[in-house]
């Protein structure tokens, strides 16, 4: 797991709101997809790097960097309002999530899609959000 899903993972296991929803044992956040042959219960979260960019000045590289985080929701119940609610944790989370001194590098939704999985029965509703999170790799 990168640095920065460890710092994601420590510090949202550790928030109230997300403990609320997404239980504390276990609490249900994942690496990038639910583990196989495992009995997950849900809602659950996965977080994915889609991108990390690093950015490089004349004697190296800088130690921040705006990596785009994909969370995948996966919500329960026969609507889609325990994703939302869970989409609305994850969006107070980081808006105060920081993976270090940020210099005024807030976090930012860019993409906020939701969609289901039509093969389970009853119908799972997902949420995906993308975020641009600033990471700084020096802390």
């Amino acid at each position: 797991m990168s640095q920065l899903k460890v710092k994601l993972f420590n510090s949202a296991s550790a928030n109230a709101g997300l403990q609320a929803l997404l239980g504390t044992g276990p609490f249900n956040w994942y690496d990038e997809q639910l583990p196989q042959n495992a009995k997950v219960t849900f809602p659950a979260v996965t977080a994915m790097i889609a991108s990390n960019p690093r950015r490089y000045v004349a004697n190296g590289r800088l130690g921040g960097s705006w990596a785009r985080v994909q969370f995948t929701i996966y919500g329960s119940g026969s609507d889609s309002t325990n994703a939302e609610a869970v989409a609305d944790a994850l969006f107070s989370f980081l808006d105060g999530f920081n993976s270090g001194p940020q210099a005024g590098n807030p976090n930012y939704i860019v993409g906020d899609r939701d969609g289901g999985i039509a093969q389970t029965d009853p119908l799972t509703y997902l949420r995906l959000i993308d975020a641009l999170v600033w990471n700084n790799e020096t802390v």
